[in-house]
């Protein structure tokens, strides 16, 4: 029978997160004037990510009509002891990257922006992919993990399990807005598949939006809507459904290992997500938090600072102290040069970097083309998340040394 490290301890960690003041605290002070919006043509990569990802994946996580759809852009081991430091924003564990283990992450695309499908049309306001939905949406799920673990996964990234509002908002305050009905089978399911299902330990995290707190900082909120219901949310109120303990309680009852959260990386907020992490990463929870986009070193006037060769100088402060993950395409579009064959790396001793890789297999080439460009990212020290099983076992042999 596996053994799920998060889950004989879920009583306590959610009975203690009800009761913890940091992460909320942390969470609280992170939402910033941006109240949930993206600039539409913001890049992940920079801190200012576009908040909706494509997540094209194999044939049948694509978007049923292709990317750009209505502006759609396509726990850690408790074993041992974590040490801390005390570090400006708070205590730090100094032995982080050994709860978070360099293993590739399998891509589950629960939420691929398909809002114009006849299969359960309720669905589409919240862009759910067609299997995400009715149900056997939490059966469909199983399925996937048990697909990737097939391959050789044992960590799952799972994303926008809650969809979003077909604009540029990301919810954090993500677990409410899932009906009632689906989050108890979601609990109930996961928890039984984590226990029962596999002979070895499989690990979940979530990729939701990063802005879960105070209401009153979300755009479009007024004292008068206080009591109405938020976003696509359909029984809980602006000011239910974006408490960060609720939030945070709701995906740790899954059993997860982990969280994700979209848009943290900037410089304002980064931060208060490294707090996070360092609040999380030690008991009762025993759970990794990454942050979205790769955190960059601002100037004092504004915008980032850059390298020699014209590239934007990453924060490496903020890379040693939490793990970041990015999409390839960002990547690719703004650092052409930085992570090229013979460019310069990311520690892998001191970082845990991911580069996802979210869009169909068919657009990464033949099977040789996909293991040359994976390796091209690992040799930058960087961590695949990917759903094409070519890629991943490339990249599983070559972080296990095989």
């Amino acid at each position: 029978m596996a053994y799920q490290l998060v889950a004989p301890c879920l009583a306590l960690a959610t009975s203690a997160l009800l009761s913890m003041s940091g992460a909320c605290t942390v969470l609280e002070a992170s939402a910033g004037s941006s109240g949930g919006k993206r600039s539409p043509s913001g890049a992940g990569v920079f801190g200012t990510s576009r908040a909706e990802k494509k997540g094209g994946g194999g044939s049948s996580d694509a978007d049923e009509s292709g990317p750009g759809l209505d502006g759609d852009s396509g726990g850690a081991g408790t074993a041992g002891t974590a040490h801390a430091d005390v570090a400006p924003h708070g205590p730090r564990v100094t032995n982080w990257t050994d709860y978070v283990p360099r293993e590739p992450m399998w891509f589950v695309n629960a939420g691929s922006g398909t809002r114009r499908s006849s299969h359960y049309p309720e669905d589409n306001a919240r862009g759910l992919n067609l299997w995400w939905r009715g149900p056997n949406a939490v059966p469909n799920l199983v399925d996937k993990i048990t697909e990737g673990y097939q391959v050789g996964a044992r960590w799952f990234f799972i994303n926008r399990p809650m969809g979003t509002d077909g604009g540029s908002h990301v919810p954090a305050a993500s677990w409410l807005t899932i009906d009632a009905d689906k989050r108890e089978r979601i609990t109930d399911d996961l928890n039984a598949m984590l226990l029962d299902r596999f002979d070895e330990p499989v690990h979940l995290v979530w990729f939701i939006g990063s802005d879960m707190s105070d209401p009153r900082s979300i755009r479009g909120w007024t004292a008068s809507r206080d009591s109405e219901n938020f976003q696509i949310g359909q029984t809980q109120n602006w000011k239910q459904i974006t408490s960060s303990r609720a939030t945070l309680g709701g995906w740790i009852s899954t059993g997860a290992s982990g969280i994700a959260f979209d848009h943290s990386a900037t410089s304002d907020e980064r931060g208060h997500f490294i707090d996070l992490f360092h609040q999380m990463i030690r008991p009762p929870f025993g759970m990794i938090t990454m942050g979205e986009a790769y955190p960059l070193k601002p100037r004092p006037t504004g915008g980032p600072q850059r390298n020699s060769d014209g590239t934007r100088a990453l924060d490496m402060d903020a890379m040693e102290s939490m793990p970041f993950l990015a999409e390839e395409r960002l990547l690719l579009d703004y650092w052409p040069t930085t992570f090229g064959p013979g460019q310069r790396s990311l520690d892998p001793d001191t970082t845990r970097a991911y580069v996802w890789m979210s869009w169909a297999t068919i657009k990464y080439g033949s099977p040789d083309q996909r293991r040359q460009r994976i390796r091209g990212w690992l040799d930058r020290g960087l961590i695949p998340i990917t759903m094409d099983p070519v890629m991943f076992r490339e990249a599983q042999a070559y972080l296990r040394g095989d």
